[in-house]
């Protein structure tokens, strides 16, 4: 037992630091590769940007109502929603305006390679990246004869409220008169490669679907 215990503190005084780096890469390794099992596939990405307050019951409210959607695209037999919010600020007495912005910001400049693709956003936020070839024009996403002239806030987006999503959903309070409601593009093809861009023009053409049974027309 003494040759043991001795030939125990000689190990540990040699190989310490080998033993506990590799322990940590190891824990690192088995926490990612849970975390990957254990990840949902979504099947729809929808993300809100602005500063409305939306409780737990309507949050689940809006997972419930666009889960009813019929948009199983991996065919495991529900169909997975990522709705997530990122703060912005329109009004100009928050004292914590600018942090935020900035904040919503730094998220916002890589949203061109993010898995969303519907956006609800604040119209003073959406003013910030219309027009930089950001989003999908309407005309591209809707029939010819598809008249959105009484809904349409410009030649990219709708207003929010004037959808039969919001009309026709419980847990819409928080809605606003000015919000809006886009679709990105999918990135440019030059930027991704091989199946990368294949998912991406996928992930868009089904998204399109998803916008135009939210909008209504």
């Amino acid at each position: 037992m003494r040759k043991v215990k001795i030939w125990l503190e000689n190990f540990w005084y040699h190989y310490k630091w080998p033993v506990i780096i590799g322990a940590f890469f190891i824990a690192v390794f088995a926490i990612c590769i849970t975390q990957m099992v254990t990840r949902s596939h979504y099947d729809m990405y929808v993300r809100y940007v602005g500063d409305a307050v939306i409780t737990d019951t309507q949050y689940n409210d809006i997972l419930s109502t666009l889960g009813k959607m019929d948009y199983d695209s991996n065919d495991d037999g529900k169909t997975e929603v990522n709705f997530a919010q990122v703060a912005y600020v329109s009004d100009d007495d928050n004292p914590y305006k600018n942090d935020i912005n900035a904040n919503a910001k730094e998220v916002m400049t890589g949203m061109l390679v993010q898995p969303y693709y519907i956006y609800i956003m604040d119209a003073q936020a959406y003013e910030l990246y219309k027009g930089k070839e950001t989003f999908a024009a309407l005309n591209q996403v809707f029939d010819a004869d598809t008249d959105l002239s009484d809904i349409a806030y410009d030649e990219f987006a709708v207003y929010f409220k004037d959808t039969a999503f919001c009309q026709n959903s419980p847990g819409m309070e928080w809605v606003e008169e000015d919000m809006v409601i886009v679709l990105k593009l999918a990135p440019y093809k030059n930027a991704l490669a091989g199946t990368k861009y294949k998912s991406d023009t996928e992930n868009f053409a089904l998204h399109s679907e998803i916008f135009r049974e939210m909008v209504g027309r």
